[in-house]
């Protein structure tokens, strides 16, 4: 099949994070049908409207960026560009949209409406925490509109609080047009595998005990401005703990600033953004313990991989996270509270972890398994 991806991204980096890995695997997964991506570009680096080959990592597909990032946010600008191509998608068989003001936006050429397949990655719920009552009810309003015009629409949580269920008590009307996506991972590159080895070839000390962030290093949802504090507390009982950051985002120089303000520049591990999915992986096997300290979440696919890599995880209550962690197992979820309470529950938890070996059970990871979950995604959206 002729299958256009509609996304504010370039796969590379524009955009870069979960979503983008999403991508990469159904394209590279589903090889068997013909992928677009109408997506986003770096700055002058292509000519908007043109189709370029891409045949890279394994990937092969056709890229037509019609925005770039000159302008945030990217996804505004984006969804402005994308109504010159309505006409153009009839083309295709199917069309994914990643957002929901995207749908709305295809849904204004009628005769998209029936191959048009919509994800939401996150959930309308988190709307209400910073939001406010206005712009909340406006974006459930699109989301409303979004999941009528879509012919179907994969929610990639299935929480009840959040995820499926929530959205089909929500949306009674569309409720058999709302199913459930589960996250992919590539089970062939994260697991476990020797943490001395790993640590050699990135060149870390193997004494230390290294506490692992992985992901967009942004205050807001992530929390990064806590990590100092954590680490602090760490280091006060065990000098020999370190800090590694692996990520890039807006709050980044700042976050770096807060560690530094607070002497721990020594005890961090600065990494930056790794694009080589290998790499990444081998970071995961070199740490002791992967954190996630969200105010909020999808399936916590950060989470995931490391469990896959044998890691702990200690992260706060949300998204699908209690599925896969289990406390005194493989890690601990601590209250989603505030953000004292916070600081003092994952230093504590990451302590036990310090004193206990851990017999990693991936019984639940296991249905995670990136070729499993593109089949089971494609075959429902391909009839």
């Amino acid at each position: 099949m002729n299958i256009a991806i509609i996304d504010s991204m370039d796969l590379g980096k524009v955009a870069p994070g979960g979503t983008a890995e999403y991508i990469r695997n159904v394209i590279l997964y589903g090889c068997e049908h013909s992928f677009t991506l109408y997506g986003a570009c770096e700055v002058g680096k292509c000519e908007f409207g043109k189709e370029y080959r891409i045949c890279k990592d394994g990937l092969d597909y056709k890229f037509i960026p019609i925005s770039d990032n000159a302008k945030r946010p990217i996804s505004l600008y984006y969804g402005i560009s994308l109504r010159k191509y309505l006409k153009e998608l009839e083309k295709f068989d199917l069309i994914i949209s990643q957002r929901v003001e995207f749908t709305v936006i295809l849904g204004l050429n009628k005769n998209l409406t029936d191959k048009i397949v919509g994800l939401i990655h996150g959930s309308s719920v988190y709307t209400t925490l910073h939001w406010g009552k206005i712009k909340s009810n406006i974006y459930f309003q699109i989301e409303k509109k979004a999941i009528n015009i879509a012919n179907k629409t994969f929610i990639v949580l299935r929480r009840k609080e959040f995820g499926v269920p929530y959205y089909k008590e929500k949306y009674k009307k569309a409720a058999k047009k709302i199913d459930y996506f589960r996250i992919p991972i590539d089970m062939q590159m994260f697991h476990s595998s020797s943490r001395c080895e790993a640590r050699e070839i990135l060149e870390l000390d193997t004494k230390s005990f290294i506490v692992m962030f992985g992901g967009r290093v942004v205050n807001d949802p992530k929390r990064v401005f806590l990590f100092p504090q954590i680490l602090r507390r760490l280091v006060k009982k065990n000098s020999f703990t370190k800090f590694l950051l692996v990520g890039d985002g807006e709050d980044r120089e700042t976050l770096l600033h807060l560690f530094d303000r607070e002497g721990l520049m020594e005890n961090v591990i600065n990494v930056g953004q790794v694009h080589d999915r290998k790499k990444l992986a081998l970071y995961l096997n070199a740490c002791d313990v992967n954190i996630n300290i969200s105010e909020f979440e999808g399936t916590c696919t950060s989470s995931l991989e490391a469990i896959c890599c044998g890691i702990p995880v200690v992260s706060t209550d949300v998204g699908d996270i209690n599925f896969f962690v289990n406390n005194g197992n493989n890690g601990y979820v601590v209250p989603n509270n505030d953000s004292e309470q916070i600081v003092n529950d994952v230093t504590d938890a990451i302590i036990k972890i310090q004193e206990k070996r851990y017999c990693m059970d991936d019984q639940e990871t296991k249905k995670y398994e990136v070729k499993e979950a593109i089949d089971e995604f494609l075959n429902k959206i391909i009839v």
